[in-house]
């Protein structure tokens, strides 16, 4: 797999002691893969905006731990209409979204290769709490989840935002 890209981006906490990667509260924009290597976790803090733009994707080979509350949702949105959506593949330990709202968002694809769905969960455990996947764009599903155990609790899925 590809190399990590997080040095790219400015407003990765990282924690080396915990392996933890987060992002806190603000607007951000994810111009290029953002890639997470394996043995790690991805945390996102309430009231966190991502922009994903240019076709910028996220793509995780650690657990996402998304905790984003009824008055500080978490966003992930494309405002140029390019933006390809989160993917996580071989994940050991279970992801959690919560309060995440997902928006104008399609499957990744690149050289040669292409997914089906905005949000992608191959072989990788979640559990899925009062989100929201809106106006998914050029893929057939808003969500994927392959060959992983699941839970969704209190989920909307629309075509309309």
């Amino acid at each position: 797999y590809k190399n990590s890209t997080m040095n790219q981006y400015y407003f990765l906490d990282l924690d080396y002691s915990t392996n933890t990667i987060v992002i806190h509260s603000g607007k951000y924009e994810i111009t290029s893969d953002l890639i997470i290597p394996k043995d790690h976790i991805f945390i996102l803090n309430p009231g966190v905006e991502l922009n994903l733009l240019k076709k910028g994707k996220i793509i995780s080979y650690s657990p996402i731990k998304f905790f984003g509350t009824q008055k500080q949702p978490i966003t992930i949105h494309s405002s140029d209409s390019t933006g390809q959506g989160i993917t996580l593949i071989n994940v050991k330990g279970e992801s959690l979204l919560e309060n995440v709202l997902f928006d104008n968002l399609s499957a990744p694809k690149e050289d040669g290769w292409e997914l089906t769905g905005a949000v992608t969960f191959y072989e990788s455990p979640v559990e899925i709490v009062s989100s929201q996947f809106y106006r998914n764009r050029d893929s057939d599903d808003a969500l994927n989840i392959i060959r992983s155990n699941f839970t969704i609790f209190n989920s909307v899925f629309s075509c309309r935002f």
